[in-house]
């Protein structure tokens, strides 16, 4: 298990490959609070071209942990912790996933979003609280302070995204939105 102060990528212990393909669990109520980590309400997926991007999302009334696993394909899964007074505000994380078996958990109070590597690539994800469109809100992939994979050399022309999700304003690090407590690793307190 790779393992820090907020997000934690490991590989699930129900997965059975063979000449054939595979087979795994997807979720099991109660396992992820063994974890510490909060249940699943809404299971989400989503089917991506090579090079399509998507976040840098999170929502300020009802901030969601995720769960995220590729069925199909490979992301480079993009995390920012947005939790005033973690050891890692501010910072951008990037996790390559790409097998089935991998499975990376996402803490309330992050920014997130992923850059799809292949096409026909499938995205499996599962949210702790039900999507509130209301409080839906985002950082600009043209930010500069953050260090995105495509920082300097972003092309319209080379990338899929949405206009809305270049859009998004600049964020402001001196704003507290969430905070961070030590004590629940997966999850924030809305300022």
């Amino acid at each position: 298990m790779e393992n820090s102060v907020g997000c934690l990528l490991f590989d699930v212990r129900e997965y059975f490959g063979d000449n054939r393909g595979f087979f795994t669990e997807i979720y099991c109520q109660g396992r992820l609070p063994e974890l510490g980590f909060p249940d699943i309400v809404q299971m989400n997926a989503s089917h991506s071209s090579k090079n399509t991007i998507r976040g840098m999302h999170f929502n300020l009334q009802a901030p969601q942990a995720k769960m995220l696993r590729v069925l199909e394909g490979s992301i480079i899964d993009i995390v920012i912790d947005l939790r005033k007074g973690s050891p890692k505000y501010g910072v951008v994380e990037l996790y390559r996933l790409n097998s089935p078996q991998q499975c990376l958990l996402v803490p309330e109070g992050y920014a997130h979003g992923f850059w799809a590597q292949e096409d026909n690539t499938l995205l499996m994800y599962g949210c702790s609280r039900y999507y509130a469109p209301e409080s839906d809100a985002g950082i600009s992939l043209l930010d500069q302070q953050f260090d995105f994979p495509w920082r300097g050399v972003f092309d319209k022309n080379k990338y899929t995204t949405t206009e809305k999700d270049l859009e998004w304003p600049v964020f402001n690090l001196g704003e507290d939105i969430f905070s961070y407590n030590p004590e629940d690793r997966f999850g924030c307190n809305i300022m």
